[in-house]
């Protein structure tokens, strides 16, 4: 998924931003599937707070990586070397998780049988990570979609996607509609962000003023959390405090994403080795933590129950993070080497020795 583009073209302030993103993926899931699943009528406690806050950050950074892509393959021609490579590292993921974790007896695996294997070969055909399922559609649509923002003008552009908003993500937002699902989530924000990069709207105001919007909107998914919290306590309600944070396609959460992607895209940041060595492995810090290896991460390693009624949950969550996203960037660095690399300079030789047999043969 970071490949898609090359690096002349990257941006550093949306690597950055990426970076920080897959490393707040990790507070979520940390909040999201830790034995402690806090709710509104909790008792309001410092720990309380850290989870309730690192449960934002979800919807938010799945929509910042679905932005990333609309910025860079809007332009893209189809490359169907992205797609293997994309599928070489799920499977990679998927068998290496899947062998640890019947290994160890983790997730109460079934006995060994063919479809055990199966899954672990085509995790995206079992849906083993909802988000690489989802993203895996939307690249194979992009095709059509870059042909699509290729004939339309700039005001039907921005009435697609304006239209996409409203159905999509403001009447769901308020219960009006159930929206379209996350593939057409993805949609959405794909033309969003083709939008943003062909006609770059945003360039008619100073890049700060985006920052400071999003980081209010961010403080408003902060008060609405506050805000359920004191109806359902006021009235005896039971209003789940997640509804206009999660997920992905709720307002609150989208113009978050998008005013953040904005500023980002615009910082003078000199891209640099360090930017690209972290970008460029951050799929791998997901396919690993999230997969069939997320409870021994969350309910026996980091499992935020030890922690929850002590001092010690926040460091646990930042040591929890550190270890999680570097050790699957030091470990995916080996799989490029090891794994990929080879792979891709055999199915290399034998394509162009192929080639050159058809080139004799028609000689």
């Amino acid at each position: 998924m970071e490949n898609l583009v090359s690096k002349p073209e990257r941006s550093a302030g949306i690597d950055i931003y990426k970076i920080l993103c897959m490393f707040f993926v990790i507070w979520f899931h940390f909040s999201d599937h830790g034995s402690v699943q806090i709710t509104a009528n909790d008792e309001f406690t410092f720990n309380w707070l850290v989870l309730a806050v690192s449960r934002i950050f979800g919807g938010i950074c799945n929509c910042t990586f679905v932005l990333s892509t609309g910025y860079f393959l809007c332009t893209k021609k189809f490359n169907a070397e992205r797609i293997f490579k994309l599928w070489l590292e799920v499977c990679f993921y998927s068998v290496l998780c899947g062998t640890i974790a019947f290994a160890i007896n983790n997730n109460t695996p079934p006995p060994l049988s063919l479809n055990y294997f199966l899954i672990m070969l085509m995790p995206f055909s079992f849906n083993q990570y909802w988000f690489f399922t989802d993203y895996l559609v939307l690249i194979l649509l992009s095709p059509v979609l870059n042909l699509l923002i290729e004939k339309t003008d700039k005001k039907q552009h921005l009435c697609l996607t304006v239209f996409c908003f409203l159905i999509l993500s403001f009447l769901s937002s308020f219960k009006i509609s159930h929206g379209g699902g996350i593939n057409y989530t993805f949609i959405f924000l794909y033309l969003l962000a083709a939008y943003l990069r062909k006609y770059k709207p945003e360039q008619k105001f100073k890049n700060s003023l985006y920052g400071w919007i999003g980081l209010l909107c961010f403080l408003l998914e902060i008060a609405s959390i506050f805000a359920v919290r004191y109806r359902n306590f006021k009235l005896g309600k039971t209003t789940d405090f997640w509804i206009f944070i999660w997920g992905m396609e709720k307002v609150p959460c989208i113009l978050t994403s998008v005013f953040l992607f904005i500023w980002f895209a615009n910082l003078k940041v000199k891209y640099n080795k360090f930017i690209g060595f972290l970008s460029s492995s951050l799929f791998a810090v997901y396919l690993l933590h999230i997969g069939r290896l997320w409870e021994l991460f969350f309910r026996i390693l980091f499992n935020n129950e030890k922690t929850y009624y002590t001092n010690y949950m926040l460091p646990q969550l930042i040591l929890c993070s550190v270890t999680i996203f570097f050790g699957a960037i030091l470990l995916d660095k080996l799989r490029i080497k090891f794994f990929e690399k080879p792979i891709i300079f055999v199915l290399k030789k034998i394509t162009e020795n192929t080639q050159a047999d058809k080139l004799h043969l028609q000689s």
